[in-house]
């Protein structure tokens, strides 16, 4: 699971290295979910396609509310 705002600046940043390596390990029977935090600076997008070739899920979490009904299930 990945926690983030989508604003990957630490490590590898490159979006087609990242998919590659959530590829391989999905390849290797690991899943990856993300959670997006944040406003404003949050990529969607970026998000969505990490989960989805991660075989996971993505969530949005902009309140305590949204938190509980993504996390605790």
């Amino acid at each position: 699971m990945m926690l983030t705002d989508g604003d990957f600046n630490v490590g590898i940043s490159d979006v087609d290295e990242m998919l590659d390596l959530v590829k391989a390990n999905r390849d290797r029977g690991i899943s990856l979910s993300t959670v997006g935090f944040g406003r404003g600076n949050l990529n969607d997008h970026m998000m969505e396609q990490m989960a989805d070739n991660g075989n996971g899920n993505y969530s949005y979490i902009d309140s305590l509310t949204e938190a509980k009904k993504s996390l605790w299930r």
